[in-house]
């Protein structure tokens, strides 16, 4: 039998934001003189600048050798014969294999998409927040889209490795690249760094709206992890996958980060010619390699849909700004 506890903490606003300010400070290595004190964390010459907070060099260099150092990981273990059957391997055999019970009552399916939905839902109660809402709407709608442009990526570079490790029942669908390792990790360095340039905004927020926002990203925090587990444990993906997904997922965040979160980002223009671009070329990547016929489409038509009402949504926000910004000047 599970039982359920239910509790309820006091949530201050300003203590989350120092909180939340000191972690990022001494654990992410962000410049001190980036972080919001007080008024526009955005500045007035800088309205492209979507983040209060910017990393410092040694971060970015940090991300970057990480990266480095899964893909070099991979590469090496898959060259010994007797690492390359471990990294290669699945946990169980879906199509065979039933996984151990598990202390979340809900299918995995739908853990995963409760935790996305979750996390959508926090991420909206923030960028609404009434200061400079058009640049908190900016900034959710291009990380999004950002990642889903990384996902198609994922779809188009899954197809060129030709792993069918760990795909179930689907022997002809390629599964060489962890996409919920991509995704939550993504998600789980760049929600934070929304929710701290919103905070910053908006230090007076309604006190019910804080323990909801609270409550919604711990309540992510515990569904990306639980799926996160099961992603390895359930059998969907080997460590491999695990391995080059996650490399993939921190190269995202990391150059969403030199788009729009440094301390001197690409003017905003220029941030959606390359969102443009590189929507243009990661859909006809996809859809010039992935294997349709065979495996069905790992982009169905919606998800398409849903891409482009995205940037009507990022483009008029970009257009807001820029009319708040020309009235200012």
């Amino acid at each position: 039998m599970v039982r359920n506890y239910f509790f309820s903490i006091p949530i201050n606003t300003q203590l989350v934001l120092n909180i939340s300010t000191h972690f990022h400070r001494h654990f992410l290595a962000l410049s001190p003189d980036t972080l919001p004190t007080t008024g526009n964390p955005y500045g007035t010459t800088a309205p492209s600048r979507m983040y209060a907070v910017a990393y410092e060099p040694r971060t970015r260099y940090a991300l970057t050798a990480l990266i480095f150092l899964l893909l070099v990981l991979t590469l090496a273990l898959d060259r010994h014969a007797h690492y390359t059957v471990r990294l290669n391997a699945c946990y169980i055999h879906r199509a065979i294999e039933k996984p151990a019970p598990v202390w979340i009552p809900l299918g995995d399916g739908a853990l995963h998409n409760y935790s996305v939905y979750i996390m959508w839902t926090a991420a909206l109660m923030l960028a609404l927040l009434p200061n400079r809402r058009a640049a908190g709407l900016y900034s959710l709608l291009y990380s999004s889209l950002w990642f889903h442009q990384t996902y198609v990526l994922l779809a188009a570079l899954k197809s060129l490795l030709t792993d069918y490790n760990c795909a179930g029942r689907h022997l002809t669908y390629p599964n060489g690249i962890s996409g919920h390792y991509c995704y939550f990790l993504y998600v789980t360095l760049t929600l934070p760094r929304l929710a701290l340039s919103r905070l910053a905004s908006n230090r007076r927020m309604p006190r019910l709206l804080s323990v909801a926002v609270t409550a919604l990203i711990s309540l992510y925090v515990i569904g990306a992890s639980a799926t996160l587990y099961r992603t390895f444990a359930h059998g969907y993906h080997s460590m491999r996958q695990i391995f080059l997904g996650s490399a993939l997922g921190f190269a995202s965040h990391l150059s969403l980060e030199v788009l729009i979160g440094g301390s001197d980002p690409l003017p905003m223009a220029t941030q959606l010619a390359v969102l443009l671009t590189n929507s243009a070329l990661v859909f006809t990547a996809y859809y010039s390699w992935w294997p349709a016929a065979d495996a069905g489409h790992a982009i169905p038509f919606p998800q398409v849909y849903f891409h482009a009402a995205l940037y009507v949504g990022l483009f008029a926000s970009a257009f807001f700004i820029r009319k708040k910004a020309t009235k200012t000047n």
